[in-house]
């Protein structure tokens, strides 16, 4: 865990205001570590969820801009983002968007605040990188592709180790 937080960690200063997709097998911790990273860095913690409305998400990528500009480091995590596409298609929600595309359209709107882009940091986490969008996959969106690998049984040990401290 602690050699995924530092390459992740490595990467941040590239992913401000871009963002990164965490894949790996279910129950390998990539939520954890974005949590774990989030409190290690003295960021806030945004969590999108697949339940969510369009306000919603709206609203926490709002609220996400708001600590940013306020010059506080923030993390968004887009939990289970293959769910967000290929079955959003056809599911409009009342005003004529879908949440897909309301996350592309939040993600976008980024790009023109700079003193938002240096604070803000976007983590997409699936457990199924091929049923992810692919228009989520761009430049200026979720640029990054990290595997969480499956941890052998020592790599197991000292995450939980390093977990309960």
């Amino acid at each position: 865990m602690k050699e995924l937080q530092e390459d992740v960690r490595e990467r941040l200063d590239y992913l401000a205001g871009k963002g990164a997709l965490l894949y790996g097998f279910p129950g390998v911790g990539k939520t954890s570590l974005v949590k774990q990273l989030a409190k290690d860095m003295n960021a806030d913690m945004v969590i999108i969820e697949k339940d969510m409305s369009v306000r919603q998400i709206k609203n926490s990528f709002g609220y996400a801009r708001k600590i940013a500009e306020e010059g506080k480091r923030v993390f968004i995590a887009i939990d289970e983002i293959d769910d967000f596409g290929s079955k959003e298609y056809s599911k409009y929600q009342p005003g004529g968007i879908s949440k897909i595309i309301a996350l592309m359209t939040e993600i976008d709107g980024l790009k023109t605040e700079s003193r938002v882009r240096k604070n803000l940091y976007i983590f997409g986490i699936t457990n199924y990188l091929e049923n992810v969008d692919s228009r989520l996959l761009r430049p200026g969106r979720l640029e990054e592709v990290i595997e969480i690998p499956f941890p052998n049984k020592e790599e197991r040990g000292r995450i939980i180790e390093y977990l309960m401290v």
